[in-house]
């Protein structure tokens, strides 16, 4: 959210929308490689969480690679 900067729908979270969260990491924040490689891991991990308890309909970490 606060990438965002606001509240979103599940219906909101897609691959573009995690894609452009690693590279504000990376570019705007200028937070090192190694830190947003595990924020990313960690929320693939939420994000399989949400797809498999059903919070979200469309696995979105499929389209990335693990």
């Amino acid at each position: 959210m606060d990438y965002l900067g606001e509240n979103f729908s599940r219906e909101q979270m897609t691959l573009e929308v995690f894609l452009d969260w690693g590279d504000s990491m990376l570019n705007d924040k200028g937070l090192q490689p190694t830190t947003v490689n595990i924020r990313i891991r960690t929320m693939i991990a939420f994000l399989r969480w949400c797809y498999l308890e059903k919070p979200i309909d469309t696995p979105i970490m499929s389209g990335l690679n693990q």
